[in-house]
């Protein structure tokens, strides 16, 4: 890059940081001038100004004889403006050229030195170089060069961050380290310094020619003040970016400072010890916190954060005397808490009471939690969140699902409100586990899929496979088995790849139970035969006995699957499931014409405990011939157009009519006016009589499975109740295409591609296949879609991939 020109009889102000090439500049400019010309730089000498007037005079004898004259002029009393009437009234076209004025600052002379550049000739050529922005200068035709113009070429040293003042170097050491730190005096003097930028975000950023070299003086051992001001802003920036997608930068912020550093200062053993608890890495974190603790030498607010934090792990890992132990010390209030403090011990106690048994004080704990003022702390709004996240899991256990809802609902305020995206999913998930625990009001599936792109964005990994775990529940709760099994797949086949065994589990059953419903025994067989092989978690272990009684009674076994159910009975398992398995029991028999086992069973269910139990398992129960199937209305489009309540199909459709006549409802969810629909079937905006025709036909093949009255029309509009049809694979295949697009458009290519599987999942061949050629447009339209995501796909290898199925599942599969 070439360096600017010299602008004769301007003033240019040259601002650039070490080794720019500023001195480079003004040498060429010297070459480049015709008129007298003095390139002076400056000296520590100089900030005395008689020294300064010296140099520039020695170099013009004329200049130096008028300035002696003027001495006694009363009108050039001050040293700076005499000087600059001296060289105006000898050189009137002198060229100044001044380096390093940057040392001047501070110094005594540094308002007369400025009054003498004030009043230099404005016939002449005056150049100012400077590695700090330079003052304001009332001159006219001045031309600035910042420090970021492209011909600078920056080269600080390590040196000259050493140099810097022990404010500003332990500010820098901060930047270094975290990346950006909140305005303040000492940042605004090293973005006057050229050391550092604010961005469009308000924060301060070193600028990139610094950035090495800080970097370099951050792995030293520097003074103690210096790691004070470093730790504080790493703090800073955790609790700045809690539960955003920045809070992923806190271990790349902690790698860049040594470890031997890090090991002695119990604050950021503290952030250390935390983002190894977020990863799930306990032990980690528990030597992270313990030497913490020892470090504090046991008093003071982080001694009580680190003694928390244990208590913390020890509630996680269920190790309950040394939770009780830890939490003995606060019992008698010696040690005393801030706010923060406070709630993160309230929500330690409340798991205490749970593990004791003691469940009814563990509510008033964690509503405790939420009596406490948030009054614009992050960290205290988190505290809030994870206590009504708590709140929901109690009441979602307990089967309160009003109040669960209830806390979700508050959940998701609070994490919309306080930018807490990684648990915007989680607190949308909290939602829809709450409505899919009564499985005789099924949720619509676009609930499900029409979740934001933005909530998924730095999700962590064990949220996102909850949520295909969700997405797979719901399917098969609207009768969505072949989607299900898909969706089961894919969700295994990501738990595999990212090493969650409990969500590998999970899926297994998923697989189990769908390909029962589908009758795919001898594949349900094999994934039984998997499943066996792993350890269970929690009570997923019963539900695959259950599971595979209802197999071996559909081969005919009836014997071995009444023992099996038998046998789950005399073991040791809770009331609850007890309960389930005995009516699994009693179902099975029931099925093979026992009489006074289906009294049993019914009675059981028109009691109050039944009743609830019926809703939980409303698909389980229905197989079972116990309950009714739930009459939930679903509509399929890609390939043949299928529609269908609960699992009984309309079996065929008397008219072509009729059916486009749905395919053009379901194109325009909005509604269409009587002349489009007559121009759109029969190419006549008149045809009215044709098509009430029409729209009867479609009723009448409706009513078949009570949906006669799904076709709305009102003020000659008509419409498909989209409110009551609980399932569309056209509009699934939107939503989670639109967040697929969403999210490639913001860089996130990997979310981007689980999006597009996703999406094509529901694309189970052309859009209305079995429709005349009348609706080619918008099925190219969506073709076009599906070879952008598979082109996407290849491009972007998605997380199933990455991962290897067993091989007995992929059989089965």
């Amino acid at each position: 890059m070439k360096f600017p020109r010299l602008a004769s009889a301007r003033t240019s102000l040259l601002s650039a940081g070490p080794g720019a090439g500023k001195t480079a500049l003004l040498s060429a400019w010297r070459e480049e001038s015709t008129t007298p010309t003095l390139y002076l730089a400056l000296s520590r000498e100089d900030q005395d100004f008689r020294f300064f007037a010296y140099r520039l005079l020695l170099n013009w004898p004329s200049a130096r004889a008028r300035h002696t004259a003027l001495e006694d002029d009363v009108l050039a009393a001050s040293p700076g403006v005499r000087l600059a009437r001296a060289i105006a009234e000898t050189h009137p076209d002198a060229c100044l050229l001044l380096d390093d004025f940057h040392r001047l600052e501070g110094a005594e002379a540094l308002p007369e030195v400025m009054a003498f550049l004030r009043y230099f000739p404005d016939t002449g050529t005056l150049a100012i170089a400077s590695r700090h922005q330079l003052p304001a200068l009332d001159r006219p035709s001045i031309i600035r060069y910042e420090a970021a113009e492209p011909f600078w070429s920056e080269k600080p040293s390590f040196d000259d961050v050493l140099a810097l003042p022990d404010e500003l170097f332990a500010q820098v050491l901060a930047l270094a380290a975290v990346g950006e730190v909140a305005p303040s005096s000492a940042g605004f003097e090293l973005v006057r310094r050229n050391v550092a930028c604010l961005s469009e975000n308000s924060t301060l950023h070193l600028r990139a020619p610094w950035r090495s070299a800080a970097e370099l003086v951050l792995k030293q051992p520097n003074a103690e003040q210096a790691w004070e001001a470093v730790e504080a802003q790493v703090a800073i920036f955790q609790a700045r970016h809690l539960r955003t997608v920045r809070e992923a930068e806190i271990p790349e912020i902690l790698d860049r400072i040594p470890a031997a550093r890090r090991s002695v200062r119990p604050l950021l053993l503290h952030l250390e010890g935390d983002h190894h608890l977020e990863m799930g890495q306990l032990e980690q974190a528990k030597g992270c916190y313990r030497r913490a603790l020892s470090l504090t030498a046991g008093k003071g607010g982080l001694a009580t954060d680190m003694r928390l934090r244990l208590a913390r792990l020890a509630s996680i890992e269920e190790d309950v005397p040394l939770l009780r132990d830890l939490l003995a010390a606060f019992e008698a209030g010696a040690i005393p808490l801030c706010a923060l403090q406070e709630a993160e011990l309230l929500q330690q106690q409340a798991l205490l009471h749970w593990f004791d048994g003691r469940k009814d004080c563990t509510e008033p704990a964690l509503k405790q939690v939420l009596g406490l003022p948030i009054a614009g702390d992050r960290l205290m709004a988190y505290e809030h969140f994870r206590a009504l996240r708590n709140l929901h899991t109690l009441c979602y256990n307990q089967y309160r699902q009003r109040e669960a809802f209830r806390y979700a609902e508050q959940m998701l305020a609070i994490a919309q409100e306080h930018g807490f995206h990684a648990d915007l999913l989680r607190a949308h998930l909290a939602w829809l586990d709450t409505r899919a625990q009564d499985e005789t009001e099924p949720q619509p599936f676009m609930s499900v899929v029409a979740i934001p792109p933005e909530t998924f964005e730095g999700v962590a990994i064990e949220i996102l496979l909850c949520y295909l775990w969700s997405l797979a529940v719901n399917a098969q709760l609207l009768y969505q088995h072949e989607l299900a099994l898909r969706l089961y797949r894919y969700y295994q086949a990501c738990a595999i790849a990212k090493h969650m065994p409990i969500h590998v589990h999970m899926s297994g059953l998923g697989l189990l139970n769908n390909l029962a419903r589908l009758g795919r025994l001898e594949n349900a067989a094999l994934v039984y035969d998997e499943l066996s092989r792993v350890p269970a978690f929690g009570n997923s272990g019963l539900s695959v006995q259950r599971r595979w009684a209802m197999i071996l009674s559909a081969q005919g076994r009836r014997e071995e699957a009444e023992a099996l159910l038998a046998g789950l009975l005399d073991g040791e398992v809770s009331e609850q499931e007890k309960t389930f398995t005995r009516l699994t029991l009693l179902g099975l028999k029931a099925r093979h014409g026992d009489a006074a086992a289906e009294a049993e069973a019914r009675a059981f269910l028109a009691a109050p405990e039944g009743r609830w139990l019926a809703k939980q398992e409303a698909l389980f129960l229905s197989e079972l011939g116990l309950v009714d199937p739930v009459p939930c209305f679903q509509l399929r489009v890609f390939g043949a157009i299928t529609f269908q309540q609960g699992m009984t199909p309309i079996a065929r459709w008397p008219r072509k009519k009729a059916l486009a006549l749905l395919a053009l409802l379901v194109l325009h969810p909005d509604g269409c006016t009587t002349e489009e629909l007559a121009q759109a079937l029969f190419g006549d905006p008149g045809a009215v009589e044709s098509l009430h025709t029409t729209v009867y036909t479609l009723r009448q093949s409706l009513k078949v499975v009570g949906g006669a009255d799904l076709i709305e029309s009102a003020r000659g509009i008509y419409r498909l109740d989209q409110e009551r049809i609980a399932f569309c694979d056209l509009y699934a295949f939107d939503a989670l295409y639109g967040n697929a697009q969403a999210l490639e458009g913001k860089g996130q290519a990997g979310m981007g591609a689980m999006f597009y599987e996703l999406a094509l999942m529901f694309y189970q061949g052309p859009l209305f296949d079995d429709l005349p050629e009348d609706f080619d447009v918008v099925r190219e339209a969506y073709q076009a879609k599906v070879r952008h995501a598979q082109a996407f796909l290849k491009a972007n290898r998605s997380v199933v991939s990455l991962a290897r199925l067993p091989s007995e599942l992929s059989r089965s599969l």
